[in-house]
């Protein structure tokens, strides 16, 4: 009895704890931020968890220049850590579920007619005219093509080997299983690739 009484008013201390000083910050620093595109776009204001309102968090994504995929996946990673509020009874409801986000784009992707990239390619120098040459031949995000490697490129096997991806300067995993595959190299490519090899000053 006396452990669980023991248990019992520990568990009310902790409780009483979250109840006072848990808060939902938006002032984020470092990697956290930068990871959810955030840098410069959230204020300093602070919130107790009961405080966090459904209205009041569309309304601040509203706010966010960011396309609507990026802010349906800030929505979503809110609503998974309310979840754990609820699930550790540090908070009774999760005011995210009914925080409405479309992932819609707002606009329809500009795709280029086989000429018009030709055209692009006539008039971009290196190693922009290189870089763009792969985007078009191999369809790599561009935190993939800016992450690259020369090392990534086997001229013997004809392949590419994407490890890793880049994004607001920090380097890390790429985005899905499927992405870290060997993405076949064409054979004009590895010519165009191999020729700003001998003359680039990273090698």
């Amino acid at each position: 009895m006396t452990g669980g009484a023991g248990y019992a008013q520990r568990h009310l201390e902790h409780s009483d704890y979250y109840d006072e000083h848990c808060r939902v910050q938006s002032e984020w620093h470092g990697h956290g931020a930068e990871l959810l595109g955030l840098r410069g776009e959230v204020t300093t204001n602070s919130y107790r968890l009961k405080d966090v309102k459904s209205v009041a968090v569309e309304e601040w994504l509203r706010s966010l220049g960011l396309s609507n995929g990026s802010k349906a996946k800030i929505r979503n990673i809110m609503h998974a850590v309310f979840n754990h509020a609820v699930r550790w009874e540090w908070h009774d409801r999760n005011p995210i579920t009914h925080v409405r986000q479309s992932a819609k784009r707002k606009h329809i992707p500009i795709v280029l007619t086989l000429e018009e990239v030709e055209e692009l390619l006539f008039y971009l120098e290196e190693p922009t005219h290189t870089a763009v040459l792969v985007d078009v031949m191999t369809g790599l995000r561009v935190g993939e093509l800016l992450a690259l490697k020369w090392e990534d490129i086997d001229f013997d096997k004809f392949e590419i080997r994407v490890t890793r991806s880049i994004s607001l300067q920090h380097i890390g995993e790429c985005k899905t299983e499927a992405s870290r595959k060997p993405v076949p190299l064409d054979a004009r490519l590895a010519e165009s690739l191999w020729n700003w090899r001998t003359r680039c000053a990273y090698r």
